[in-house]
């Protein structure tokens, strides 16, 4: 029997320890308690900073492998945050020079057919003052856009939050939604880009969003690069971003055959929940095989040679009829997932 030092004691939340030890109590997969909590105690003694992360990741579940090759701590992933420079930060953070900026390369990236900045409206090489939202709709209109049109943050967004998908003739009919969704764009700059369509396969593991891949990848001092993981991203109910963050979930990938395994995985935060079938069709998720998956690592790697100077990427990536797309690059990207679905980095 060891006594846990007091200054770690202190340290705990204790409320916050006793909710997660309550969910993964209620976990059918885990570990036998005592087997769990004799972990957690001897990792607050040995690896104080992975102990933190025992419960996040998983690690009480018996799938979760040897504990000892988790290694991405609080510290670590500080070092993982700040690994890209801040100066280069425009390049992606503002999505109408990501879309620019990676064209120049050759390589495909989902176009900006406009954006705008508070009242000011750029489109093909033009700059108009839109002042009404009867004249909002005649820009919409004017971009000829095919099925829905997707309006996002042209920077500081993350998680998905602020999109807005909706098809311009509803505008027309609605006035509320075009008031509201006006009043909205010109407060703020938004990029407007066609609805993605995704390829049949990815549409029926949930058709409501469109299921993008998670890649990130790493580019050494000698411009090198490398894929250190992938995700499937699917939204778990009616909501058209798949981002985890705004309720949805991510399924590990074998990297070398672009398999689905194993089952969709939710952070523990929101009760960590887990699906062998999609929630919304039922698909089974162990087997199910990821389309055009040689040209979506081929795309991933030269879009990081592109740009090596940003060194640590998370691609979204989303798979047409025809082949991958890269929908947007994060230079801060969250790893934590990707270690818990490889069982350790």
């Amino acid at each position: 029997m060891f006594v846990l030092k007091y200054s770690s004691y202190k340290k705990m939340n204790i409320k916050a320890f006793v909710n997660r030890i309550l969910i993964a109590m209620s976990d059918p997969e885990r570990k036998k308690v005592s087997k769990f909590i004799s972990e957690y105690l001897w990792l607050k003694m040995t690896r104080p900073l992975l102990a933190e992360q025992y419960f996040i990741k998983f690690l009480y579940r018996r799938d979760a492998d040897i504990i000892h090759n988790y290694i991405n701590t609080h510290r670590l992933h500080k070092k993982f945050w700040h690994i890209n420079e801040d100066h280069y930060l425009p390049a992606f953070a503002i999505k109408s020079n990501f879309e620019a900026y990676l064209s120049q390369f050759n390589i495909n990236v989902v176009k900006n057919l406009a954006y705008n900045h508070n009242a000011l409206f750029f489109k093909n090489g033009t700059l108009k003052l839109i002042n009404s939202p009867g004249e909002f709709l005649d820009f919409l209109f004017a971009l000829q856009i095919k099925g829905a049109v997707f309006i996002k943050k042209k920077e500081d967004s993350f998680g998905g939050k602020d999109i807005i998908r909706v098809k311009v003739n509803e505008l027309k009919e609605n006035k509320v939604l075009l008031e509201k969704i006006y009043d909205q764009v010109i407060k703020s700059g938004y990029v407007y880009q066609n609805e993605i369509i995704q390829h049949e396969d990815l549409e029926r593991l949930n058709p409501g969003c469109v299921n993008s891949l998670r890649v990130v990848t790493y580019t050494n001092k000698q411009h090198k690069s490398k894929i250190l993981g992938v995700n499937q991203k699917t939204s778990l109910g009616n909501n058209y971003v798949d981002n985890i963050s705004s309720g949805g979930g991510y399924i590990p990938v074998d990297l070398s055959t672009g398999i689905l395994r194993d089952k969709i995985y939710t952070p523990f935060v929101k009760g960590g929940k887990r699906y062998y079938k999609h929630p919304v069709t039922g698909i089974d998720i162990d087997g199910f095989e990821i389309p055009y998956f040689k040209e979506f690592k081929e795309l991933a790697l030269k879009a990081a040679r592109a740009v090596p100077e940003i060194i640590l990427v998370g691609w979204d990536i989303a798979i047409q009829p025809d082949g991958p797309v890269i929908i947007e690059g994060n230079i801060r990207p969250g790893i934590n997932d990707h270690e818990i679905v490889q069982k350790g980095y």
